[in-house]
């Protein structure tokens, strides 16, 4: 691939995160199921006809008569709505009877029973029927197979998978709550699986936080025997997870390892790869660095060429998908950075030059290796000076013929290539040393005897 000129091969290692993939513990989004006291002891049938016969007996005083009681209130919001209802109707029977009682009234009246009986208004701190409940079942996904009931077996991909699969049919399912069977990692099966179509007291922005603390110890991403809790995910049908900011942004990839740095493409390989990684881990949006001198970027905008930044400029880069369809293209555009539309985070943790091509060498050479330890060159040393070097002088002393130095050089290899022990190295093979240190005085011109040494000779 032919790199631009204005742009930059490199290598770098890229850190992606998703608020669909976040999860939080079900004590943050759900009020605590408090444990069951023990159930009562059974009261006795005496006891039970004497609570009848006086409950009767009072109905009777009142004038209630023994028959049918009057339905009793489910709870104190259908209470109170009964109490309201039947004083409502005893405001406009008053208002009926003035207007009866004096003519002149009548038009002015029916104006305010009509606004008595339309007001739809509520009293201080009543919930609206949209209000989401913090109790755990309230918020469960009841369907016509499983009911209220968790599913129990399944793994968390499966329960993700069937959540996906009710979209549009028995409601909508915006998360799973579950728990695993163990805190094996190995084992993936869940002990309970609920399907949930709210999450209580946590928005999207609350699994976004979950991003700037995945450093942290936590039962959910790393559950152990005393920390497996029930955790709470969002489906990755969603598409209110927009939640982030720039600044938040940049925040998140700084907690990270290494303080990584918001991601910013050098070239269209680096710009494609980002986009790859990030649709496949289920970001649809995230946010871009730009460079401060302005320019040309590699992001393509929504016109379709190459985004350009202009020096000063106070907005930020947003990669994103055109619309909330999540299989959307994905372009970048200049956005508020206040603005809270990423639903991810690409970072940018390390980068270097790239690696150098099959068979070639790179820019500069390879670093040399480390020392050997000082007992082993010691030991190497103490054998080279007692046994290599005053065969070597022996034979540089001898005066013999170049045909008689060459057998003896050659009975002299075979020697040195058998496994040797010498200090503190327990085998080593004396030939190799040898040729380590003949490659050292290779380009050495011998003058005397005294230099040919180490098997120098064997050279000539």
């Amino acid at each position: 691939m032919t790199t631009p000129s204005d742009q930059t091969e490199r290598a770098v290692c890229v850190y992606i995160r998703s608020v669909q993939d976040e999860r939080v513990k079900a004590e943050k989004c759900f009020a605590p199921i408090a444990p069951s006291p023990p159930p009562p002891p059974p009261t006795p049938a005496s006891r039970l006809s004497a609570i009848n016969g006086g409950l009767l007996a009072r109905r009777v005083r009142q004038g209630l008569g023994g028959g049918q009681e009057q339905e009793v209130p489910e709870d104190s919001m259908d209470a109170y709505t009964r109490e309201a209802e039947a004083q409502q109707a005893k405001q406009v029977e008053f208002l009926q009877q003035l207007s009866q009682n004096n003519f002149q009234l009548r038009d002015a009246l029916g104006s305010v029973m009509d606004r008595i009986q339309g007001s739809e208004g509520r009293r201080l701190w009543q919930r609206v029927a949209s209000h989401s409940s913090h109790h755990l079942q309230d918020n469960i996904l009841a369907t016509e197979a499983f009911g209220n009931a968790p599913l129990a077996g399944v793994t968390l991909a499966e329960c993700q998978s069937l959540c996906e699969a009710l979209e549009g049919n028995n409601g909508t399912c915006l998360a799973v709550a579950y728990a695993r069977a163990n805190s094996n990692p190995r084992d993936l099966a869940l002990r309970q699986c609920y399907l949930l179509r709210g999450t209580g007291g946590c928005t999207p922005g609350s699994f976004a936080g979950a991003i700037f603390a995945r450093r942290d110890s936590d039962g959910c991403t790393a559950p152990t025997d005393a920390d497996n809790p029930m955790c709470v995910q969002l489906a990755s049908t969603r598409t209110d997870m927009r939640v982030l900011t720039f600044d938040e942004t940049v925040s998140v990839c700084k907690h990270g390892k290494g303080r990584a740095k918001v991601a910013h493409p050098r070239s269209m390989l680096e710009a494609f790869s980002y986009l790859g990684l990030a649709r496949e881990r289920g970001v649809h949006a995230f946010w871009s660095d730009k460079p401060p001198e302005g320019g040309l970027m590699v992001w393509s905008g929504v016109d379709g060429e190459r985004l350009n930044v202009t020096a000063g400029e106070r907005r930020c880069v947003l990669v994103a998908t055109g619309d909330t369809d999540i299989h959307g293209a994905m372009f970048a555009q200049l956005k508020p950075c206040h603005a809270r539309l990423a639903d991810g985070v690409v970072c940018e943790s390390a980068e270097a030059a790239p690696p150098p091509p099959p068979g070639g060498t790179g820019l500069y050479p390879p670093p040399p290796p480390p020392p050997p330890p000082v007992a082993v060159t010691a030991s190497l040393t103490w054998y080279t000076r007692n046994t290599i070097t005053p065969l070597t002088q022996a034979i540089c002393l001898a005066g013999l013929a170049d045909h008689d130095i060459y057998k003896l050089c050659t009975q002299f290899a075979n020697e040195l290539s058998k496994p040797t022990k010498s200090g503190t190295v327990s085998t080593f093979m004396p030939m190799c040393q040898v040729i380590a240190i003949l490659l050292q005085l290779r380009a050495l011109q011998p003058k005397s005897c005294s230099i040919c040494l180490h098997f120098h000779v064997c050279f000539l």
